[in-house]
């Protein structure tokens, strides 16, 4: 059934992406997913595919714990949160077939640590959500992106990582269940692609972009070609 798959997006307005941005992820689903699935934006502006607004006014990342929120995933099929600067590079249906219980990427900049540009998991999440509800001020004070340089925990991927962690549950790695699954962007020249190994790349699922790099539909990435391959309707 279309219903046991869900891609989830996040759009907050007013920052880096668009419903644009949307288009394109739900297209690259499309071309490389051939599983029948929904795909649904968690949003406050109109999109191109079925939406669900926020019921919080949590910033930045933070509005990225609504996806747990009772309601928004399926807690009776597989999950994949995939973030708006994520290119899908090959086909997903391994990926998608597999049986995730919790799984995220593993961070580039802190390997100890998981980051949430992808995530995949089934079942009831909402203790997630919940924590976030309880005790929302005290964990953005934990996981302040300052504090985030000297531990390498920050934002809402490190709360998510610390409520499983604490119900002995912790995230699988998806870089070791899937290994070569994702290639990190860090810095790339305007246009280029000399810091990228494309057989490493050939061989990915995903490209994530971290840090300050130009990410997918910005000025700066306009005129790349790698980009161009990858994100586009």
């Amino acid at each position: 059934m279309a219903n046991d798959l869900t891609f989830l997006c996040v759009l907050r307005a007013g920052r880096k992406y668009n419903a644009e941005h949307v288009a394109r992820l739900q297209a690259s689903v499309a071309r490389n997913c051939t599983i029948p699935h929904r795909f649904v934006a968690l949003s406050d502006v109109d999109v191109p595919c079925e939406r669900i607004r926020f019921a919080h006014d949590w910033p930045i990342w933070w509005s990225k714990i609504e996806l747990f929120r009772p309601g928004v995933a399926n807690p009776d099929g597989l999950n994949v949160y995939i973030d708006l600067d994520v290119l899908i590079v090959r086909n997903l249906d391994a990926f998608a077939s597999y049986p995730h219980r919790f799984s995220m990427m593993r961070d580039e900049w802190y390997p100890k640590r998981a980051n949430s540009s992808v995530m995949a998991w089934r079942g009831d999440t909402s203790f997630i959500y919940d924590a976030m509800v309880r005790h929302g001020r005290r964990y953005r004070l934990m996981f302040n992106k300052y504090l985030g340089t000297v531990t390498g925990w920050f934002g809402e991927q490190a709360l998510t990582e610390h409520v499983l962690r604490a119900r002995k549950t912790p995230p699988a790695c998806l870089d070791d269940l899937f290994p070569g699954c994702n290639v990190t962007i860090r810095s790339m020249p305007r246009g280029e692609r000399k810091s990228i190994d494309e057989a490493q790349i050939e061989k990915a699922l995903f490209v994530s972009f971290q840090g300050l790099v130009p990410k997918p539909g910005s000025a700066r990435q306009a005129d790349s070609e790698f980009i161009k391959q990858y994100w586009r309707r």
